[in-house]
């Protein structure tokens, strides 16, 4: 499904049928790394608590909430994860260049 989707934010209740939020989060977090950088909001009904297994959320959001706020929190989110993405994109083109310069250094050693 993420493959057909590529979604930008993801807000799940933690709560849910047939895949509860935290394992959702789980896959998503040990999948590729596009999967793992998508940004996270949870929603629980647990009143100031952050269980162990919601660590891996970028925000959690406690029920009942305002919609202004999941507004809020959901555009926060999706700009961080524009940044993120961004940051990683600039990450991977400097490894390329290093690697790079690196094999070009490492062919014109002479060896006397």
């Amino acid at each position: 499904m993420f493959d057909e989707t590529r979604p930008d934010l993801i807000i799940s209740d933690m709560i849910l049928p047939r895949l509860n939020g935290f394992e959702l989060l789980r896959q998503l977090r040990c999948g590729r790394r596009e999967q793992r950088m998508v940004p996270f909001l949870m929603l629980t009904s647990l009143d100031n608590a952050r269980p162990d297994n919601a660590l891996e959320a970028d925000d959690l959001l406690s029920k009942p909430f305002n919609a202004k706020e999941l507004i809020a929190r959901a555009h926060l989110q999706l700009q961080l994860g524009k940044k993120r993405r961004a940051m990683e994109a600039l990450f991977e083109e400097r490894t390329q260049e290093l690697r790079v310069i690196m094999d070009s250094e490492s062919s014109s050693k002479c060896v006397c």
